[in-house]
């Protein structure tokens, strides 16, 4: 079976992808590290905490404006294309469960 995903960019205007998601994105465009990797990385909730404090930081800023209330900023395309990768998978190994040595 073959498996493919295709990963947000870090700067993606999707507003659907939260600081986590863009973390992993980080990682995955400078070190090829899938999502499970990512998150187990030691610098991995630095920069998950990086997205979340710029995001605060922009609300703050956008507020700031005069005649910004109940408006929304728009946020530019990404600079670089969605990463794609596939994979190989054998079949699944089942193993039987036994209970109480039965």
């Amino acid at each position: 079976m073959k498996i493919q995903r295709t990963y947000p960019q870090p700067d993606s205007p999707a507003e659907n992808i939260g600081a986590r998601e863009r973390a992993m994105a980080v990682f995955k465009y400078l070190l090829d590290l899938e999502p499970g990797d990512a998150v187990r990385h030691p610098r991995f909730d630095l920069i998950r905490h990086a997205f979340e404090q710029h995001g605060r930081a922009g609300i703050k800023a956008w507020n700031a404006i005069p005649g910004n209330f109940n408006t929304y900023p728009t946020l530019d395309e990404s600079y670089c294309e969605p990463l794609t990768s596939s994979q190989e998978v054998g079949p699944a190994q089942v193993k039987p469960f036994v209970k109480d040595g039965l």
